[in-house]
């Protein structure tokens, strides 16, 4: 209530996919915010100034992310980011939050260790070990799994650390042998030779 708030809005800046993968996230995280601002406005805003969301696409392209939080954090003049989707995204943007000094929170980034790359970055997902581990304990309780191969996106930031640092862990926890891994890239359609190499 003691706050003083003034100009024509309070800025928060966003960005999530809206085209490529991961598109359904952007798209419904934009509503979301886009409902909040509107009930935030209908009831005053805050402090009696209306709430302003300037949403990027970033295609979920990390050279579009970089330009982008530059940009929120230059030249429209946020307080704050709610975004970007994806660990990869949120890899390269949290080093240089120091030097913007602007608050970003990712929505949805679980690759553990990225809360660490900066006392200026934030998320409210959990990471993957933790969502990961009681999935596992259930898969493996459920269908009596004793051998596994993984098969990972070599290209995609969590399903990297998933498959190569926090699988294996959980698999051994468990008492599953883990007997190969396996990679594809991103765009891959076609996973016969894995599928072959896995079941032999």
């Amino acid at each position: 209530p003691a706050a003083k708030l003034a100009g024509r809005s309070v800025k928060i800046g966003a960005m999530g996919p809206l085209t490529g993968k991961g598109a359904e996230w952007g798209k419904a995280a934009k509503i979301s915010m886009e409902m909040a601002r509107d009930e935030i406005n209908a009831a005053g805003g805050i402090g009696g100034v209306p709430l302003k969301i300037i949403f990027y696409d970033t295609h979920t392209k990390e050279a579009e992310g970089i330009k982008l939080i530059k940009k929120l954090a230059t030249r429209d003049k946020v307080l704050a980011v709610s975004g970007p989707c994806f660990s990869s995204l949120v890899e390269i943007i949290y080093p240089m939050l120091e030097r913007l000094k602007t608050p970003v929170i990712s929505f949805c980034s679980s690759k553990p260790g990225l809360s660490k790359l900066s006392k200026w970055g934030f998320r409210n997902t959990l990471t993957s070990d933790k969502q990961l581990a009681p999935v596992v304990k259930a898969w493996i309780g459920e269908y009596k799994i004793r051998k596994v191969v993984i098969i990972h996106d070599i290209e995609d930031a969590v399903s990297k650390a998933e498959g190569t640092k926090i699988m294996p862990v959980l698999l051994k926890r468990n008492g599953v042998k883990l007997l190969g891994m396996l990679t594809y890239r991103t765009k891959d359609t076609d996973f016969s030779a894995q599928i072959t190499k896995a079941k032999a």
